[in-house]
């Protein structure tokens, strides 16, 4: 798995709307938010950027 900030080069080189990058970032955020609240790890591929990333296929 590659790392967050890897991921986050990747988002930026692929997605030139600055919009959609935030809302990528903030769809990160959510899903942290709930891997808490559940008791997850939020470093867990299902609540990072990575995951993201690993859906594209980078």
């Amino acid at each position: 798995m590659i790392s967050r900030e890897n991921a986050l080069k990747i988002l930026n080189q692929h997605i030139q709307n600055a919009n959609m990058v935030r809302h990528c970032l903030a769809s990160e955020a959510v899903l942290r938010a709930l891997a808490l609240k559940l008791n997850k790890d939020p470093d867990k591929k299902l609540a990072s950027v990575k995951k993201i990333s690993d859906e594209l296929g980078f």
